[in-house]
């Protein structure tokens, strides 16, 4: 049996493959919170004996050394991954026996990196299941430039013979179940379905039908997204191996004083609070990122990974799901939580800070009464050049901490996003700089098109970003 296990967050999933016959059981790139598939190994009676890696991984720490090193688990990977500690180096061809009746064939299949390697899962009976890492997505295939724009296209023409030499020439009933999905920074177009077939993707995935390889390439690199600054670690610290963790982050209840102590010496204050709360009150100088999917990689965008990390929580059921979300990005000094919310803070005689929160549609009507203020758009290049209100200015999120110094200070400023989300974050970053008064548009350029609002797509505007 097969049990997935999917993470929004990330946009990825890994799998735990049972041999229901000798209870014996199998990892394909696990995340490094590995307690969850030990747990559900054992649930189902069996022991996770392998962990099979498919390649070097750029947004996640794998949990797969953690897997080998503190439960005996032979880990598995190409041997041109460049693992710096022990593991079983296959290549392509060999296979690999999990129990009695569980036989994974090796293939190579470069691309999205190098190493790629996929593991086409053999029964006696029924179909194969291949797990295609990034090398085959639903839709599409994983990205070919996360090592470097001077590797991407000659990864991609490798991309072109993996996908057109190889995995499309299997048998058309095979089973796909792919790491990167939709919501994936590694995986640019990738659909929302769980998993697909190798007859689905010959008649639906955007690349099945460019076989010509340079045609291929270019598709592959045109309109690539962003991807968060943390991705810039992961290869590294994979191969080397990450820290092993014994358990979760515990985030420890903290007292008003001691956060405030905490903040002095260099920690972050991350408010993971949903948008209403935050803008209803919130400690001065945190910053807000609800915590949703995006979470994680929002983190990983704006946090330097060795600064301590305190939360405020809207709950403390939030504490465990906090701590894996970064865990898994390597985020791990994590302090604690503010004990008693902002409330607690605020009955410390501590200061309280709140947001102007404006629905979109008043926009006119804030213009009027302030004809000084800026509009500030902080959605992808993209969403910009799709269009966007007239006389805003432009700067992407991630480009705020560093650019902010380019847009007017002493006079108010409105933000907003395709909704809510980015442009919380975005007030929070604003606010601590000293911008403003600071109106937040709520409801975004969504809201504003819903109520009838026109849109501009000529560059007739102030764009910082570029």
């Amino acid at each position: 049996m097969i049990q997935a296990f999917h993470y929004p967050g990330l946009g990825n999933s890994s799998y735990l493959v049972v041999d229901e016959a000798s209870g014996s059981a199998a990892v394909v790139d696990p995340q490094r919170d590995i307690d969850q598939y030990l747990h559900t190994a054992a649930r189902l009676g069996a022991r996770i004996t392998h962990a099979f890696e498919t390649h070097v991984h750029n947004d996640f720490i794998s949990g797969g050394r953690q897997l080998a090193e503190r439960h005996g688990a032979a880990l598995v990977a190409s041997a041109d991954a460049g693992l710096m500690f022990p593991h079983l180096g296959v290549h392509d061809g060999d296979v690999v026996r999990v129990g009695d009746r569980l036989r994974f064939r090796v293939l190579a299949t470069p691309g999205h990196t190098p190493e790629h390697v996929s593991y086409l899962l053999e029964g006696d009976e029924g179909p194969a299941t291949l797990f295609s890492g990034g090398a085959l997505l639903v839709g599409t295939i994983a990205r070919t430039d996360l090592l470097g724009q001077e590797h991407a296209p000659g990864l991609a023409r490798q991309a072109w013979a993996t996908l057109q030499q190889r995995l499309l020439r299997l048998p058309e009933a095979t089973r796909v179940l792919p790491t990167h999905g939709g919501g994936s920074f590694c995986a640019s177009g990738a659909g929302d379905a769980p998993e697909t077939t190798i007859g689905a993707e010959k008649q639906r995935n955007r690349f099945a039908a460019l076989v010509e390889p340079e045609v291929f390439v270019r598709a592959a690199l045109e309109g690539l997204p962003r991807y968060p600054a943390y991705f810039a670690r992961m290869r590294s610290l994979n191969q080397r191996g990450a820290p092993l963790l014994d358990q979760l982050p515990e985030l420890p209840p903290l007292a008003a004083q001691a956060v405030r102590a905490l903040l002095e010496r260099g920690a972050e204050l991350i408010d993971t609070r949903s948008h209403v709360a935050f803008v209803s009150g919130h400690v001065p100088g945190s910053l807000a990122i609800p915590l949703e999917p995006p979470f994680s990689q929002w983190i990983g965008w704006l946090v330097p990974p060795e600064r301590p990390l305190v939360f405020v929580l809207e709950s403390e059921r939030a504490r465990e799901q906090v701590a894996r979300e970064l865990i898994r990005i390597g985020y791990d000094d994590l302090r604690g939580h503010l004990e008693g919310g902002v409330e607690a803070w605020r009955a410390a005689g501590l200061p309280v800070a709140a947001t102007m929160v404006v629905p979109i549609q008043e926009l006119e009507r804030l213009r009027t009464e302030h004809p000084e203020l800026a509009v500030l758009d902080v959605r992808w290049d993209d969403e910009w050049q799709a269009g966007h209100l007239s006389g805003a200015w432009h700067l992407a999120l991630p480009d705020l901490p560093a650019r902010a110094h380019a847009l007017p200070h002493g006079q108010p400023l409105a933000v907003h996003c395709a909704h809510r989300f980015r442009s919380t974050i975005a007030v929070s970053l604003l606010e601590r700089v000293g911008l403003g008064p600071l109106y937040h548009l709520d409801g975004g350029v969504n809201g504003w098109q819903a109520a009838g609002g026109r849109l501009e797509r000529e560059a007739d505007a102030a764009a910082l970003s570029g």
